[in-house]
């Protein structure tokens, strides 16, 4: 349910209605009542989600009143993405030209078989 909801903070203005917004999502982000309209289970879950991806800093939290909203940190996810991409595909070694072959040829002289 974390990655869909970093997904829809993604484009905000898709997903969420801004007419009933506390806040400017541009400004603020998205409030969690909407979050939670979206995602349908207890606002109480949808909270906890929250915390835990701003515990992980991949989203930010603003005030407004009484309420919480919510917003993606863009140079935190890229930072991670580019460091996952480092750590599950480090760079190849370049290969040994200067070294022979540890494999030798044989040549076989012509008329004779191999069995």
């Amino acid at each position: 349910m974390r990655l869909r909801m970093l997904r829809w903070l993604r484009a905000p203005e898709r997903r969420f209605p801004t007419d009933t917004a506390v806040a400017a999502p541009a400004e603020a982000g998205v409030c969690v009542s909407h979050i939670r309209a979206q995602a349908g289970p207890a606002q109480s879950t949808v909270s906890a989600c929250m915390a835990g991806l701003r515990r992980a800093r991949l989203v930010r939290a603003t005030r407004v009143g009484k309420w919480a909203c919510y917003e993606r940190d863009e140079q935190r996810i890229a930072d991670l993405v580019a460091r996952l991409g480092r750590s599950l595909c480090p760079p190849q070694p370049a290969p040994l030209t200067s070294r022979p072959s540890p494999l030798r040829r044989v040549r076989v002289p012509a008329g004779r078989a191999d069995p």
